[in-house]
């Protein structure tokens, strides 16, 4: 009875407290699809007292939380929270389906939470030409762990990349590991 009268006052209104009083009377009571759609759908919800719900709630499917975090920028908080609690399953779905755009962002949190590099290049090799190089190499580089991109770059240029992006960061690993580097910048158009 709770659940209907609120849906109905969520209807009608725009008041942030209603639209996560409603997320969060969804949760408790494991209607997990309910506060899927209103994750989705609606623009009047605290996001960031959503986000904080929800993982409180350790609901069994992450994508209302997907939903959350990716709409407002949480994703670091995202990647953060599914890996702690052993959702990988969770991470794969949304850097492959739902926003491979932000996988950069994703692989710089697993990389701080000291995920299994076979994992992470696992990841990024999924995604390849959906993934955005230049801010994944930003990332990689401020961690200091460029070289765990090596075989990915070096696919992309298998596969006949141009993107100047993929080649400077190539160099860097090729100089950086000493492996003929003379070769590889006198040979390299790129």
């Amino acid at each position: 009875m709770l659940m209907m009268t609120i849906f109905f006052h969520l209807c009608d209104s725009e008041d942030p407290e209603i639209h996560f009083k409603y997320i969060e009377a969804a949760a408790k009571t494991g209607q997990i699809k309910e506060v899927e759609r209103v994750t989705r759908e609606s623009n009047f919800f605290d996001a960031e007292k959503a986000k904080t719900c929800l993982m409180e709630a350790k609901l069994p499917d992450a994508r209302p939380l997907i939903n959350v975090c990716d709409r407002f920028g949480f994703v670091p908080d995202l990647t953060h929270y599914l890996y702690t609690n052993n959702m990988l399953r969770y991470i794969e779905r949304y850097v492959q389906k739902v926003n491979p755009g932000n996988a950069p962002l994703v692989v710089g949190q697993l990389l701080d939470d000291e995920c299994p590099e076979d994992f992470i290049k696992s990841l990024i090799l999924s995604v390849r030409s959906l993934l955005p190089v230049e801010p994944l190499v930003e990332e990689c580089e401020k961690r200091n762990r460029l070289c765990l991109l090596a075989q990915f770059l070096e696919h992309l240029v298998s596969e006949g990349s141009q993107d100047v992006h993929v080649h400077n960061a190539l160099r860097k690993i090729i100089i950086d590991s000493n492996k003929n580097p003379e070769h590889f910048l006198t040979t390299n158009p790129y």
